[in-house]
């Protein structure tokens, strides 16, 4: 910390397409988190992904060789319990989502409801089925807030790039004729949340990421220093031409000296 109590430096480091691709690691990210942690500069790891927990992150990482505390990772499921939680005292919440979105509501004392819910919560599903779908509709068209992890239309997998909440997001948009408040990366509620976790400002951050449109896109907008890598979603060629561009563009993270990243 400097002597006005504010971060020198912080980095929000994405997991999904940064730290992995699948079950499988990229080393270089994984030594640039260890030298973090070895230099003491605080992070956080943090994804939009909500299927795994804090705890069930902890693990996956410790298979990849990289040892973090479950108080250094920030899932949009985290985020989005919090928001529930913040609205309304006892709320009750129908969710779509896989059990790192349920055990996060849960957590913070948030009741599942399909029948009557204040909230309609949605992630990544990969067990999604048109009944969900008909459940969270109903209960958004009879008032339900409506609530989403995140958009990102894919997720980067070994066999390539799947489909991601925000196809699941889309059917639900589509038969509500409501468009949902997003927890997750481009928009403000995550990055502010990680703020509140490592103090500081959004200028003392650089944001880490492998996709343009939510990493990166939601970086600059918030004045955040931003490095895309490509080891996952984005290519330089799928920035627009109008820009902005990030502040760097890397194939590794091994091009990145941790204290002097831009």
């Amino acid at each position: 910390m400097t002597s006005d109590d504010r971060m020198s430096l912080g980095y929000l480091v994405d997991i999904d397409g940064v730290l992995r691709i699948g079950d499988k690691p990229i080393p270089q990210a994984v030594e640039f988190v260890s030298t973090l942690q070895s230099l003491g500069i605080p992070f956080l790891l943090v994804t939009n992904n909500s299927t795994r927990s804090p705890s069930d992150n902890k693990a996956m990482l410790e298979g990849l060789g990289l040892y973090v505390s479950e108080r250094n990772i920030v899932t949009s499921a985290v985020v989005s319990a919090d928001y529930v939680r913040s609205s309304k005292e006892g709320a009750r919440a129908y969710v779509v989502g896989e059990s790192g979105l349920k055990s996060a509501m849960e957590e913070d004392g948030i009741i599942m409801d399909d029948s009557d819910p204040d909230f309609v919560v949605v992630g990544w599903d990969r067990k999604f089925t048109y009944e969900k779908m008909k459940t969270a509709a109903l209960a958004i068209r009879g008032g339900a807030g409506y609530i989403a992890t995140n958009t990102d239309s894919s997720f980067p997998m070994p066999e390539g790039l799947v489909p991601g909440a925000g196809a699941i997001v889309a059917s639900i948009s589509t038969a509500t004729d409501r468009e949902p408040i997003v927890m997750g990366k481009p928009n403000p509620p995550i990055f502010k949340y990680a703020i509140s976790r490592l103090g500081g400002r959004f200028e003392d951050l650089v944001m880490i990421g492998d996709r343009y449109g939510t990493d990166i896109a939601g970086a600059m907008k918030l004045n955040i220093g931003s490095i895309m890598v490509t080891t996952g979603v984005s290519r330089p060629e799928d920035i627009p031409i109008d820009g902005p561009w990030p502040d760097r563009i890397v194939d590794s993270l091994s091009e990145v000296d941790p204290e002097a990243p831009l």
